[in-house]
């Protein structure tokens, strides 16, 4: 249900611009849970509806693209191209296994192409990675990585944060 909400949302906003024209939308989902999951579509939600036959034709039927990372290997994550979305399929497939982001730091980040992608991966791994800001800062420091000054930086803002609102 979830997928024909952004659906409907994604196609609401691009009418509501003036001269803009409706777009396609093309749902994609990524699932990285630890417990084997298969979408469904809302005909099969309802399959033991008993007036399903009847109502069929009234059921939106959105089709999707499903990809569950956490089943694919780190080798076949490695053949996707070099990009953020790469960068992000990684870290997301990755999040129950904290120890095996650690170890592909240097991948992960190769794809952050700016320091807004930086700061959203530096975020997205510390709330995964089980490792204190403090862990992460020194396993960062011990890299050779191009961004560890975005990194850092980063951090900084996070690690300040955190003593204003533990001095509140």
């Amino acid at each position: 249900m979830q997928v024909g909400l952004y659906i409907m949302e994604l196609m609401l906003r691009s009418v509501k611009e003036a001269g803009r024209e409706l777009e396609l939308v093309l749902p994609i989902i990524f699932y990285n849970g630890k417990e084997k999951w298969e979408p469904l579509t809302l005909a099969e939600l309802f399959a033991g509806h008993p007036q399903l036959e009847l109502l069929q034709p009234y059921i939106p039927n959105f089709s999707f693209v499903f990809q569950d990372v956490s089943q694919l290997s780190t080798a076949e994550l490695l053949q996707l191209d070099l990009s953020f979305f790469r960068s992000a399929i990684i870290a997301l497939s990755l999040r129950h296994q904290p120890y095996l982001i650690v170890k592909y730091l240097r991948v992960i980040f190769e794809g952050a192409d700016g320091k807004a992608s930086i700061s959203a991966l530096t975020h997205y791994i510390l709330g995964v990675a089980e490792r204190s800001e403090e862990e992460f800062r020194a396993i960062i420091e011990n890299t050779d990585l191009e961004i560890i000054p975005d990194v850092m930086s980063t951090l900084e803002q996070i690690l300040t944060r955190g003593r204003k609102e533990g001095m509140e």
